[in-house]
Formats: C-alpha cells, structure tokens, sequence
C-alpha cells in the first residue's frame, strides 16, 4: 500500500501573535540597522579572501560614483586636472589580495618605465623624473585584505600626470581581475599633510601603517629608507 503525505498550509492558532515570533532574537533588523550595516565593510558568509571573483561580494565600493568611504565619513571624489598642481592621488578599485609589497612593486615599475623614457627623449635637458615619497594601502584588520583604494604622493604634479596618462582606466594585470583601475585627486596634499594626519592613527601593527621613503622611490633599485 503506499503512503501519501498531504502537506497542509500553515494555520495560526486562535491567539497566535506573529509579530511577536518574527525575527525573534534577531535584533537590529529594522531599516535604520540595514543602512548602519551598508556604512561598514564586511565580509560574507564563505568569504575567504582566496579568490578574486569575491571581490565585490567582500568590499564596500563606489566605483565611480561621487563618493567613497574613508574612515566613516563620506568624501567627494575629486577628478585630477589638466595641469594642475597636485601631487597626492587616490587609486580606485584595487584587487583586495593585493598587498603594500605589490603596490611598490606595480608603482616602481611605472617609474623605471616611465624615466628611461623621459631620459632617452631628453635633448641635452635635465628631464623631469618621476618618484613617489608617500603610499598608504588600507587594510581590513580583521581579513587583512585591502579595502580596494590607496594613496600615493609623487614628488612633482608632472610625475602624477605621468602615472594618470599611463595607468587611469586600465586593467589590473594580476591575478586575472577584471577591475579597471582610477585615478582620482586625494583630498590631503603634500607629503607633510599626509603625516600629519595619519600619525594621529592608531594600527595594530607596522605592516598597516602607510609608509614614507626617503630618498623618494624611482625604480632605480637605489637602496630606501622606509619609515612608518
């Protein structure tokens, strides 16, 4: 004989308050909680920081969009201008697995490139090298992954010029990202400004804290002073 199970619907008993079991023991569930949750990075559930296609399921980002979150506030995007006098730039939408190591590695890189270049085009003229003195990467202090921005400060406005031309809206070469890097104008300017304000900051460890060279880095492969 077989056996047939009939599912019925669901009936609340005389007296069965639904609003009092739903969501039971969740609490912050309301829309002032959900926008709180939207203003902090998180990680999702499985996350594990080990494969790229999770970047924009693990990091909080407003790719060209007019703002970005910095320590818990909201800060226009500022667009680089043509001959302008800046020399402190904010890079967007880098791969999370990215490290400090990686970014001076891809920033010296454009440098050596970049100077051979000016040197060889140079007619009996000193040419205008490019180096930077300044790189902060944020990172997660709980997965220690970046948060996808860092800041830079090159050493003349002609040197950031130099790295927008060569390297705004082109594709991360590693780890086969799809992300398409940006180049936006930081807020704080100047090596000095920049120190100022971070050294107000609190890091559990050296390896977060933003760092300073001396002599400025070029590529050269000269040796550096680093300074955090």
């Amino acid at each position: 004989t077989d056996v047939v199970l009939v599912t019925e619907p669901f009936k609340a008993k005389k007296g069965f308050n639904r609003n009092k079991y739903h969501w039971k023991g969740r609490r912050g569930c309301g829309g002032a909680a959900r926008a709180a949750r939207k203003k902090e990075w998180r990680a999702k559930p499985g996350f594990n920081g080990d494969d790229d296609d999770d970047d924009d399921q693990a990091s909080f980002e407003c790719t060209r969009k007019v703002q970005y979150w910095a320590g818990g506030e909201k800060q226009p995007l500022i667009p680089l201008q043509s001959g302008g006098s800046e020399t402190t730039i904010m890079i967007k939408n880098i791969p999370v697995r990215y490290t400090r190591e990686m970014l001076k590695e891809f920033l010296d890189q454009h440098c050596m490139v970049t100077n051979r270049e000016a040197k060889s085009n140079a007619n009996n003229e000193e040419p205008s090298l490019s180096a930077y003195d300044f790189l902060y990467l944020p990172i997660d202090f709980v997965t220690r992954s970046n948060k996808g921005y860092a800041f830079v400060n090159f050493t003349t406005p002609i040197a950031v010029r130099k790295f927008y031309d060569a390297c705004d809206d082109k594709q991360w070469e590693c780890f086969m990202s799809s992300k398409i890097r940006q180049i936006y104008c930081a807020k704080l300017q100047g090596i000095n400004e920049l120190v100022k304000h971070f050294e107000k900051m609190g890091f559990p460890c050296e390896d977060f804290q933003p760092l300073c060279f001396n002599p400025a880095r070029d590529g050269s492969k000269q040796p550096v002073e680093e300074t955090v």
